[in-house]
């Protein structure tokens, strides 16, 4: 939901959700690009994106404390939502590891009967980002670490 000063708020169980549905569509995918892609869809940046949990936000209000992407990654990881492999020279560093699917949904959470015509844009740039990477040699940009 979008607030009066162009902040998109998502509930935190919903976004580790629609970061699943993410996942299971482009793996493998690094931490920048689910975000980008994520922040693209849903019309919003980096910046504007707030990530909230009433129970968290009630138990720690005095600590002004915020749920930030990189802890929804690191709890997914934790959890054993997804894989996530870190490139070499890039350890500690979440944002550039690479995310695979270790669980599916029954059903797409976020996607369901997705035609938009933006949302097929966004996913053939990522696409076409990773046969870049593939053509210059890059080491797994297209292997799958669930199969």
């Amino acid at each position: 939901m979008t607030t009066g000063r162009g902040v998109y708020e998502v509930n935190v169980g919903s976004f580790v959700l629609e970061l699943l549905d993410l996942v299971n569509v482009l793996s493998p995918i690094c931490g920048r690009d689910l975000e980008e892609v994520y922040c693209r869809i849903k019309g919003s940046s980096r910046d504007k994106l707030r990530v909230l949990s009433p129970t968290i936000e009630n138990n720690f209000r005095q600590y002004d404390y915020h749920i930030g992407y990189e802890s929804v990654l690191l709890f997914m990881r934790a959890m054993k939502m997804v894989r996530a492999t870190e490139r070499r020279g890039a350890e500690e560093d979440i944002l550039s590891a690479s995310f695979a699917p270790l669980i599916r949904l029954e059903d797409s959470f976020m996607f369901k009967g997705a035609n938009d015509p933006d949302f097929k844009r966004v996913i053939a740039q990522v696409l076409l980002r990773k046969r870049k990477m593939g053509v210059v040699g890059a080491k797994d940009v297209y292997r799958r670490y669930d199969r």
